[in-house]
Protein backbone atom coordinates (compact mmCIF):
# COMPACT_ATOMS: atom_id res chain seq x y z
CA UNK A 1 0.00 0.00 0.00
CA UNK A 2 1.55 3.34 -1.02
CA UNK A 3 2.39 5.69 1.81
CA UNK A 4 3.00 9.45 1.54
CA UNK A 5 5.05 11.55 3.93
CA UNK A 6 5.48 15.32 3.80
CA UNK A 7 9.03 16.34 4.62
CA UNK A 8 10.29 19.83 5.36
CA UNK A 9 13.87 20.74 4.56
CA UNK A 10 14.34 24.36 5.54
CA UNK A 11 11.56 26.22 3.76
CA UNK A 12 11.13 23.49 1.11
CA UNK A 13 8.25 21.04 1.37
CA UNK A 14 8.67 17.62 -0.27
CA UNK A 15 6.03 14.93 -0.55
CA UNK A 16 7.70 11.52 -0.61
CA UNK A 17 5.82 8.41 -1.67
CA UNK A 18 6.86 4.92 -0.59
CA UNK A 19 5.33 2.77 -3.30
CA UNK A 20 6.83 -0.53 -2.20
CA UNK A 21 8.79 -2.93 -4.34
CA UNK A 22 6.94 -6.22 -4.20
CA UNK A 23 5.35 -7.48 -7.39
CA UNK A 24 1.80 -6.25 -6.67
CA UNK A 25 3.07 -2.78 -5.71
CA UNK A 26 5.16 -2.45 -8.88
CA UNK A 27 1.97 -2.75 -10.94
CA UNK A 28 0.83 0.61 -9.54
CA UNK A 29 4.08 2.56 -10.06
CA UNK A 30 2.96 4.05 -13.40
CA UNK A 31 -0.01 5.67 -11.66
CA UNK A 32 2.47 7.99 -9.88
CA UNK A 33 4.77 8.89 -12.80
CA UNK A 34 2.86 11.98 -14.02
CA UNK A 35 3.69 14.45 -11.27
CA UNK A 36 7.07 13.33 -9.97
CA UNK A 37 10.22 15.42 -9.80
CA UNK A 38 12.69 12.71 -8.73
CA UNK A 39 12.95 8.99 -7.98
CA UNK A 40 14.80 7.27 -5.18
CA UNK A 41 15.22 3.64 -6.21
CA UNK A 42 15.97 1.71 -3.04
CA UNK A 43 17.58 -1.74 -3.23
CA UNK A 44 17.66 -4.11 -0.25
CA UNK A 45 21.38 -4.90 -0.23
CA UNK A 46 20.85 -7.83 2.15
CA UNK A 47 18.76 -9.73 -0.43
CA UNK A 48 21.25 -10.67 -3.11
CA UNK A 49 18.73 -13.12 -4.56
CA UNK A 50 16.58 -10.12 -5.57
CA UNK A 51 19.32 -8.08 -7.29
CA UNK A 52 18.37 -9.38 -10.75
CA UNK A 53 14.71 -8.53 -10.12
CA UNK A 54 15.72 -5.03 -9.00
CA UNK A 55 17.93 -4.60 -12.09
CA UNK A 56 15.07 -5.51 -14.41
CA UNK A 57 12.67 -3.12 -12.67
CA UNK A 58 15.24 -0.31 -12.72
CA UNK A 59 15.75 -0.87 -16.46
CA UNK A 60 11.98 -0.62 -16.94
CA UNK A 61 11.96 2.70 -15.11
CA UNK A 62 14.96 3.98 -17.11
CA UNK A 63 13.28 3.01 -20.39
CA UNK A 64 10.05 4.87 -19.56
CA UNK A 65 9.91 7.85 -21.92
CA UNK A 66 7.90 10.05 -19.54
CA UNK A 67 10.70 9.68 -16.95
CA UNK A 68 13.58 10.48 -19.32
CA UNK A 69 14.30 13.84 -17.64
CA UNK A 70 13.50 12.78 -14.07
CA UNK A 71 16.61 12.45 -11.88
CA UNK A 72 17.05 9.02 -10.28
CA UNK A 73 19.22 8.12 -7.33
CA UNK A 74 19.90 4.47 -6.49
CA UNK A 75 20.43 3.68 -2.82
CA UNK A 76 21.35 0.46 -1.06
CA UNK A 77 19.38 -0.23 2.11
CA UNK A 78 20.73 -2.57 4.84
CA UNK A 79 24.28 -2.27 3.50
CA UNK A 80 25.55 -3.08 6.98
CA UNK A 81 24.11 -6.62 6.82
CA UNK A 82 25.91 -9.59 5.36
Amino acid sequence: MPHAEELFIGNVSVTAWDLGGHEAARKTWRNYFAGINAIIFLVDASKEERFEEARIELENVLETESLSKVPIVILGNKIDKK
